[in-house]
């Protein structure tokens, strides 16, 4: 992706400056009905990103677009690993998402074998156990590690994985 902040001449006429191409859908309100038509946004554009000329607005948008379709999840290999004693650790080492109000009252109950195969055979990926996030997919055999470390700390993922694979040996 390549952006250029585009200038301009101090007394260069404002309707010969590029206009941003984006184009604005109009959606329908409660109460008016969506037009069927579309429009360009036409602000002065002062970026181009990848040769379109783009207002700041949008250009931003663009580009957060663009990182977020190409971004690269990273992945560990679970192969081998039994999925319950997996989902088991990881919860237990996740941080809780609690209100402020239930902090001090707030009791992790622990996880069982049977509780953890029922959540692995329900749902090909897991968002939320009891308030503990989770995140990710236990299917096959490797797993996004991203959502979770994010939670709750850098290779905290990879952290529960090598417990459980010593833990097994």
């Amino acid at each position: 992706m390549k952006i250029v902040e585009l200038t301009y001449p101090d007394k260069y006429p404002e309707s010969s400056k590029a206009k941003c191409t984006h184009t604005i859908n109009q959606p329908a309100t409660g109460i008016f009905p969506a037009k069927k038509t579309t429009r360009s946004c036409r602000r002065v554009a002062r970026m181009t990103v990848n040769g379109s000329p783009y207002c700041i607005q949008h250009a931003g948008e663009q580009a957060l677009c663009h990182h977020l379709m190409v971004r690269q999840y990273n992945y560990i290999d679970i192969a081998g690993i039994d999925k319950a004693q997996l989902l088991i650790a990881l919860y237990n080492k996740a941080i809780p998402v609690v209100p402020s109000y239930r902090k001090d009252t707030y009791v992790k109950e622990p996880l069982t074998v049977k509780e953890a195969q029922m959540y692995l055979d329900s749902t090909d990926g897991i968002s939320f156990i009891r308030e503990i996030p989770i995140e990710t997919n236990l299917l096959g055999t490797s797993a996004v590690v991203d959502f979770y470390d994010a939670r709750n700390g850098h290779h905290a993922f990879r952290s529960v994985v090598n417990e459980v694979k010593n833990a097994n040996l």
